[in-house]
């Protein structure tokens, strides 16, 4: 069928073959088509006691360095920028916090645009506050006492909860706001507000919950942020020695004079865990608080609160998970709550499972906004595997950085190195190693998938030249065949053609011997007609079967009248045959001119020669039968003749065949009487598929 042609033309064709190897390649070799890239740029070990931080403290988009550091003979930090030092600056006490993930909070508390440096220490048994306006060299606030730190197991292990800072009072004027809490001891587990122009610091209440972090959104609608300190049930502190313990969770959310909004909720069980999540999106506030329950259950409950702290349970997951705002690439706000070795589950704002994202890593995920497009990507540090990764947010375009990093070490900080057009550096401190990492967008990216066109095109130019090679091969071989083929075909011309004309011409001189001046002239007038036919034909090999049956016919005249009346002859055509096509030239003729000559002329008298074109299915059929004496018969009789008809025709079947690859047989068999004696001789010729050839080769030659 002619859709299956064009199917197979398709299928054949090198520009879709090209394209297999090409998907069987890219799946087996996946190109590095991320759009952003991550490089481990310095991997240094800091003297004990060292520390490095970035911060943009004038917003001139260049960071500088702050550099802590712990010697025998004070505390203190030097910042430098543009790789020279600013100032440097010793502080009370030390930095010898539990955790040193936050030693300092930076902020623009009078709206200057220069940020101030508020550095945090602990001397002996109290926690202090020095600020530092580094770029106007102004006298930083000497050893701000915040509070008494208290001993747990016979050690001080405090740390600083970091938060934003914020205007509480509505004055302007932003304060401080950060927290304190500690491993063993039960005090001061607090938040605390430093109000900078009147030096003077405010505490929530008492409460010995473990904090380890603060959220800030505005809960109630006034227009002032709320403050939700938050974290965990560690079990230090025993439900006697204090109100608010650590053998629960705790809900607290702090007004804006960090008085307790509504009484806090407790969430009962030991080392479980929570994180309060909020989202602000079109004047709707969604307020969430996640519940991480003991991991003797391993599952995790999520609530909705509103201003009053009444709670709505939502549904629980099967593990216990971390929870991480982000948004998707369209800016819409999704949750996403990670299981460790496992991945992300994400939802949607209104709590709808949208998809899992597979990351099969121990650390938990913490953000930042990286390249500072007010977008935090999503930081996963972890020891197990050695390695970090960094989504966008929304958890699109993971980059990996291996490193030996972790061994032992569980406190991290994390800052970002920025140089004006430069790629941001990520600055990671772990114990007492600092790394920078570069991040940037790859340079490649709006050109990584013409990696998969250049690698289509290689395959296309291979099988195009491959193709070509073997084009050249067939054809070199079809020329050479063809150029065989028509050799031999006008040898076998040059062969036919001479020998009709040499029975044509005896059959003239037989007449004239006779005196037979008219039908001489007759014969004469026949064979100037087929000599015609055959100079008009000379070049090809085919014609008409119209122009081979009269080409046959005036033969037969010619031949019936030279051997006086001894035979007749008679043609006859089915109505089905189609005869403008096209058959061989002399194809007939040869096997009649034989019947003639070896069958009917040693008859004498009573000859018959019959010529039936018939069809049968696809086939075309061409009878030439006679009643002649037989080819046995024949054989024992000597006629003039050059004796090379049939074998001339059996090598040109032989070679049309080949030449247009097409189908001609042929079949002689002895006709017998009833007794058994030879009583002529048929020949059946049938060309196969007859109709199909008929039209390949009128289109051909036409």
């Amino acid at each position: 069928m002619l859709w299956k042609k064009h199917f197979h033309s398709f299928v054949a064709n090198p520009f879709f073959l090209s394209i297999v190897p090409t998907l069987i390649i890219i799946s087996l070799v996946p190109l590095n088509l991320n759009k952003y890239s991550a490089e481990l740029e310095s991997d240094i070990i800091l003297d004990e006691g060292k520390l490095y931080f970035y911060d943009d403290l004038d917003l001139d988009g260049i960071s500088e360095r702050l550099a802590f550091f712990e010697e025998s003979n004070g505390s203190g930090v030097t910042i430098y920028t543009n790789g020279r030092i600013i100032n440097q600056w010793n502080i009370k006490g030390t930095f010898k916090f539990s955790e040193k993930e936050c030693l300092y909070i930076s902020g623009d508390f009078d709206n200057d645009k220069k940020k101030e440096v508020y550095i945090f220490s602990i001397k002996g048994d109290s926690v202090f506050l020095s600020i530092i306006a580094a770029l106007n060299n102004s006298t930083p606030v000497s050893s701000r006492f915040i509070d008494i730190a208290g001993v747990g197991n016979s050690k001080h292990d405090h740390f600083i909860v970091p938060a934003e800072m914020d205007d509480l009072n509505g004055d302007g004027i932003k304060e401080l706001i950060f927290g304190i809490n500690s491993g063993f001891s039960h005090y001061p587990r607090r938040v605390y507000a430093y109000y900078i122009y009147q030096d003077s610091v405010v505490k929530s209440p008492d409460a010995s919950y473990f904090i380890s972090g603060i959220l800030q959104a505005d809960i109630d609608g006034d227009s002032h942020n709320e403050i939700i300190p938050f974290g965990y049930a560690s079990e230090n502190i025993k439900p006697e020695n204090a109100k608010y313990h650590d053998h629960s969770s705790w809900l607290m959310v702090l007004d804006k004079n960090l008085k307790f909004l509504f009484e806090p909720v407790e969430f009962p069980g030991r080392y479980s865990g929570l994180h309060p999540i909020i989202n602000i999106s079109k004047g709707d506030t969604v307020r969430v608080v996640m519940h991480n329950l003991p991991t003797d259950t391993i599952r995790s409950d999520l609530f909705e609160f509103d201003k009053h702290g009444a709670m709505r349970y939502l549904f629980s997951t099967e593990e216990s998970t971390n929870v991480v705002k982000t948004f998707d690439r369209k800016g819409r706000v999704n949750f996403a709550l990670f299981v460790a070795d496992k991945g992300f589950n994400i939802f949607d704002n209104h709590w709808l499972f949208k998809k899992f994202v597979q990351v099969k890593l121990s650390g938990e995920p913490f953000l930042t906004d990286i390249d500072n497009d007010g977008s935090s990507e999503i930081i996963i540090i972890s020891e197990r595997e050695g390695k970090i990764v960094i989504y966008r947010s929304g958890f699109y375009h993971p980059v990996i950085v291996y490193t030996s990093l972790f061994v032992g070490e569980s406190q991290y900080s994390v800052t970002i190195k920025r140089d004006g057009d430069k790629d941001p550096v990520v600055s990671l401190n772990a114990g007492q190693r600092n790394l920078l990492i570069k991040y940037r967008k790859n340079p490649l990216w709006p050109y990584c998938y013409l990696e998969y066109l250049f690698i289509y095109l290689g395959i296309l130019c291979f099988a195009m030249i491959i193709l070509k090679i073997q084009h050249n091969k067939l054809r070199k071989k079809a020329d050479t065949e063809k150029k065989i083929s028509e050799l031999q075909l006008c040898l076998i011309r040059n062969q036919l053609d001479p020998h009709f004309t040499l029975n044509a011409i005896n059959s003239v001189i037989y007449s004239v011997r006779n005196r037979d001046v008219d039908t001489a002239t007759k014969h004469l007038h026949s064979f100037a007609d087929m000599y015609r036919s055959l100079l008009l034909s000379s070049t090809s090999t085919q014609r008409s079967m119209q122009e081979e049956i009269n080409f046959c016919e005036n033969y037969l005249s010619l031949e019936k009248m030279r051997f006086d009346g001894q035979f007749n002859y008679r043609i006859e055509i089915a109505d089905d045959i189609d005869m403008t096509t096209t058959v061989p030239r002399m194809m007939i003729q040869a096997y009649a001119e034989n019947a003639v000559k070896h069958g009917l002329a040693p008859k004498k008298k009573n000859g018959l020669l019959l010529i039936s074109l018939t069809k049968e299915l696809n086939d075309l059929l061409i009878t030439i039968r006679d009643n002649g004496v037989g080819r046995s018969n024949s054989s024992e009789k000597s006629y003039e003749s050059t004796g090379k008809g049939l074998k001339i025709m059996d090598e040109y079947f032989e070679t049309y065949n080949k030449y247009y690859n097409k189908e001609i047989l042929y079949s002689i068999s002895d006709l017998k009487d009833d007794e058994g004696k030879p009583c002529g001789t048929a020949v059946i010729i049938r060309i196969l598929n007859y109709e199909t050839h008929m039209i390949d080769t009128n289109h051909k030659y036409e």
